[in-house]
C-alpha cells in the first residue's frame, strides 16, 4: 500500500486499504465467534462431568438397592425353613435345616455374583471405551503440539499439554 501511495497510485492504495479493513472486520467476527465456542464448550465440559457424577451416583444407589433386596429374600427364605422346620423331629429337622439352609446361600449367592458381575461389567466396558476417548485426545494434542495437526477451532483458550499443565500464553 506504501509503495502504491509513493507512485501516486491512490487508486490501488484505495482498493488495498478497502480490502485490508474487510480483513480486519472477517478477523475481529472470527475472534468473537472463537470466544463463544470456547465459552460453550466449556459448558458442555461441566454438563458432561455433571452428567458422569450423577450417573456413578445412581449407579451406586441401584447396586445398594440389589444387595437390600436380596438380603430381604434370603431373610425371607431363611424365615420360611425354619418355619417349616419347627414341626419335625429336633435332630433330623436341625440337618435338614442346616443343609437347605446352606443350598439357599449357595444359590442366592452365585445369583447375586451374576447379577453385579453384569453390571461391573457394563461399567468396566464403559469406562474403557472413556479411557479409549481420552486417548485418541491425547494423541490429537501430541499431533497439535509437534505441528502435524492444526488445532481445532473449539479448542480452549489456554490450550494444556499432555501432563495436564497450562501451557504459556502468548499476548
Amino acid at each position: 500500500m506504501r509503495a502504491a501511495i509513493q507512485a501516486g497510485r491512490d487508486d490501488i492504495a484505495g482498493s488495498f486499504a478497502t480490502h485490508l479493513e474487510q480483513l480486519r472486520g472477517a478477523l475481529a467476527r472470527t475472534q468473537g465467534q472463537l470466544t463463544t465456542a470456547r465459552t460453550a464448550y466449556d459448558k458442555a465440559l461441566t454438563v458432561k462431568t455433571a452428567f458422569l457424577r450423577e450417573k456413578e451416583r445412581k449407579t451406586q444407589e441401584a447396586l445398594g438397592a440389589i444387595r437390600d433386596y436380596r438380603r430381604a429374600q434370603w431373610q425371607r427364605k431363611v424365615a420360611d425353613a425354619m418355619e417349616q422346620f419347627e414341626v419335625a423331629g429336633i435332630s433330623q429337622t436341625h440337618d435338614e435345616m442346616v443343609r437347605k439352609i446352606e443350598e439357599m446361600t449357595a444359590v442366592n449367592e452365585a445369583r447375586m455374583d451374576m447379577a453385579l458381575g453384569n453390571v461391573d461389567q457394563q461399567r468396566f466396558q464403559i469406562e474403557e471405551e472413556a479411557e479409549k476417548l481420552r486417548a485418541g485426545e491425547l494423541v490429537k494434542q501430541f499431533k497439535v503440539e509437534m505441528g502435524l495437526l492444526a488445532p481445532e477451532p473449539s479448542a480452549t483458550a489456554a490450550a494444556k499439554t499432555i501432563g495436564g499443565k497450562e501451557a504459556q500464553k502468548t499476548s
